[in-house]
């Protein structure tokens, strides 16, 4: 007689089970680091746009003024009143994101923002910036790590007005 006896097909099946448990576990893993990359891309993404358009319009500004350490107040090359807010977003407490406030209109530069100082010495602006989000559970900051004393993406322009 030809054929497989019970015994053949139960380990076949075993074999089977355990090898597509495997390949779906690998799966599974490779989805989650794939969503918390994206997400750490996003959150250095945000930090690096933020800052790059900061410098920028500062490196043209005149009339700069502080109005506390995580907002200024500035005017543009054409002499536009600028202002750049650290600001709480979802209005849960917490300071998140940083506002471009340009003539009555308001513009959000970046979101998850955990950290932002300004400081002014002469003609030499200070910034400092960090990113934190909560990304599959798992707290995730730009720069990396999360831990104190915190780390900050810095960035000076000296102004040439």
């Amino acid at each position: 007689m030809k054929g497989f006896t019970l015994l053949e097909v139960l380990v076949s099946i075993l074999i089977l089970s355990l090898l597509f448990a495997g390949i779906s576990s690998v799966l599974v893993i490779g989805n989650t680091v794939f969503h918390s990359d994206l997400g750490i891309l996003d959150l250095e993404q945000q930090v690096r746009q933020a800052m790059e358009a900061m410098l920028w319009e500062l490196r043209e500004a005149s009339n700069v003024t502080m109005q506390s350490s995580d907002s200024i107040s500035f005017n543009s090359f054409s002499g536009v009143n600028i202002s750049y807010v650290y600001n709480d977003g979802n209005n849960d407490g917490i300071k998140d994101q940083i506002l471009r406030q340009e003539s009555g209109a308001t513009r959000i530069l970046a979101q998850d923002i955990s950290y932002l100082l300004f400081s002014v010495s002469g003609n030499l602006v200070t910034i400092e910036v960090s990113g934190g989000k909560n990304i599959l559970g798992k707290q995730s900051c730009f720069p990396s790590p999360c831990q104190s004393p915190l780390k900050t993406f810095n960035g000076q322009v000296r102004l040439r007005n």
